[in-house]
């Protein structure tokens, strides 16, 4: 008969394990409370008006068939986002619930994990906390759109798992598990590595059970190989050896959260210094589970390497699972000192990388919510704008354009630059509005066309673009140049007697055009000619020709032109029919 003491110290055990998870739990919500403060970022939104659009067909056949999609379709993740924007619309709080759920609920299968390699509780509790609190993977707990990468690590942890047990059913369940950490991210096709060295190492030899399993991988690697040109450049594989180096001095870095990009020389001994720390390890502790951890590591990072063009330290989530494993194998076989003096160094460091992290990720949230709201606004105000011209804000104008579709569901949006090339009467639709972001006061300003033309224009960020015709280049704080030919509409009033121009003429444009000519055309006849001679501010004045009022076309030509990449006429403050005094 056993002791008391034997008896009692599995529960004991499972009581220790369930209080430090909780506690884990709580430290990582405490500490990421700040990510519900923030706000939806431009491919977020482009991503929720996107999957809006798609059929449930369209995700089960993504789902089920074994394509590889070069458009970066991935359809898990993006089922988590058609099923959070159809409950939650734009309520940003309960996204980061959902990731902080399935962060927490990988690192309860981590635990499982270990557990099931026989580690004891102190290598557990290491593991599982370097895994629960790492700052390379910030973005994964604060940014809803690494929730691909979040659910590729749900789905691997719970085919490893699976496949630690025997049967059929468990089988079945990994090959499910394993399909869908594919189908959330591409990474997931090395992830059958780890099955193959746990097999080896651990298992009972099923080789035939893996094959599958390795079948597939192939089988989409060939499709990423064959469709790997017709990729984004941002999403294309380099194979060059300074590409990966470069990776891997990048990955390396994050792994150790260094906070900044460093100079080459420093890169190459921060990646030096982690493959001989993972070396060490693996000869000086002699455990196979190092070794495993450490094999899944590498395997699940090289598609990261070969994406050069796309470096984010979010994407070290999954392959990090492969460090826990090492170092929970590491912990286990030392003293206790060990792990708490690692953490007790660590977790500060961590810390201090998270405040300045989330400094970062909240310095522009409340001005993309406002922004967002002012958007909403104008939708509720003027449900017929459709035509935007986009001027600069929190989000870049495919985010822009994003957050206009959510707001028009089954409309045709057009946006772009003002100095874009515009489709044919753009700027002649009724429905237009300019989206004048005000940096100074940090709010977005929309300027909605007016049927009524004005009779005098300020060349400011809220001039009526839409008057302006041939010949006008972008704004320049509160000026524009036009070009050696520019026109534009104004409305004449009736009592108007003369036309104003308020133009600025400084000493580069007199050392390039010593003597400068302007001309003043009214409706195609000419009102005044000035010449530039002097430096200065000037506002030129000049008598108007016979003439109606209304409609009036207005002719600005200057001669010789301002020699440019692209030939300029003068910089213009505003022009008009000015009110009499």
């Amino acid at each position: 008969m056993s002791s008391p003491a034997t008896a009692t110290s599995a529960p004991q055990r499972h009581w220790v394990a369930l209080l430090f998870l909780i506690a884990v739990a709580a430290f990582f919500l405490i500490a990421n409370n700040g990510a519900y403060h923030g706000y939806f970022l431009d491919d977020e939104m482009d991503n929720l008006v996107n999957t809006g659009e798609l059929l449930p067909s369209d995700f089960l056949g993504g789902l089920l068939l074994p394509r590889y999609y070069t458009n970066n379709f991935r359809p898990a993740g993006h089922l988590f986002y058609r099923l959070m924007g159809d409950t939650f619309e734009l309520r940003f709080a309960p996204y980061i619930t959902a990731i902080h759920v399935l962060h927490l609920l990988n690192v309860l299968l981590l635990w499982l994990i270990l557990r099931r390699l026989s580690l004891p509780l102190l290598g557990c509790c290491a593991g599982v906390l370097l895994f629960a609190f790492h700052m390379a993977v910030f973005d994964v707990y604060w940014k809803p759109m690494y929730v691909f990468d979040l659910l590729c690590g749900t789905f691997c942890l719970l085919a490893l798992l699976f496949w630690m047990h025997d049967g059929w059913v468990f089988w079945l369940l990994c090959l499910l598990s394993s399909w869908l950490a594919f189908r959330s991210k591409e990474i997931a096709i090395m992830f059958p590595v780890a099955l193959l060295v746990y097999e080896l190492w651990f298992g009972k030899r099923r080789w035939l059970k893996l094959a599958p399993f390795l079948a597939i991988s192939l089988w989409f690697g060939i499709q990423g190989l064959i469709h790997g040109s017709s990729l984004h450049a941002d999403y294309s594989m380099s194979f060059n050896p300074v590409d990966i180096w470069h990776s891997a001095v990048y990955y390396a870095s994050k792994l150790l959260v260094l906070p900044h990009e460093l100079p080459p020389f420093q890169g190459a001994l921060v990646l030096v210094g982690v493959i001989a720390v993972f070396l060490t390890a693996a000869f000086l502790v002699r455990d196979r589970r190092v070794l495993f951890g450490l094999t899944t590591f590498a395997a699940m990072l090289v598609p990261m390497l070969l994406l050069s063009n796309r470096l984010y330290g979010a994407y070290l989530y999954v392959p990090l699972i492969g460090v826990a494993i090492a170092f929970a194998a590491v912990s286990a076989r030392y003293h206790l000192a060990i792990p708490i003096v690692f953490f007790a160094l660590w977790i500060p460091w961590n810390y201090a990388n998270l405040r300045h992290l989330r400094a970062d990720a909240l310095s522009q949230a409340e001005d993309r919510r406002r922004y967002v709201a002012t958007l909403t606004e104008l939708a509720h105000q003027h449900p017929e704008i459709t035509s935007f011209i986009y001027e600069d804000g929190p989000f870049q104008l495919y985010g822009t354009k994003a957050v206009e579709l959510w707001l028009h569901p089954d409309t045709q949006i057009i946006m772009v630059r003002e100095e874009q090339p515009k489709p044919q009467g753009f700027l002649q639709s009724p429905r237009l509005a300019v989206l004048y972001w005000n940096n100074i006061q940090r709010r977005l300003e929309p300027v909605v066309r007016q049927d009524r033309l004005a009779s005098y224009i300020e060349l400011g960020p809220k001039a009526p673009v839409w008057q302006l015709g041939e010949g006008w280049f972008p704004l320049e704080g509160n000026f524009r140049w036009t070009g050696p030919h520019a026109t534009a509409e104004l409305d004449r009033p009736e009592n108007a007697s003369e036309f104003e121009l308020k133009i600025i003429v400084n000493t580069l444009y007199l050392s390039r055009v010593p003597k400068g000519h302007l001309r003043v055309s009214i409706n195609g006849v000419r009102a005044g000619d000035f010449d530039l001679t002097i430096d200065g501010v000037f506002t030129l004045r000049a008598k108007l020709p016979p003439g109606s009022a209304g409609r009036t076309q207005i002719a600005i030509d200057a001669d010789p032109p301002y020699p440019s990449e692209e030939p300029k006429g003068i910089a213009v403050l505003a022009f008009g029919f000015p009110p009499k005094p």
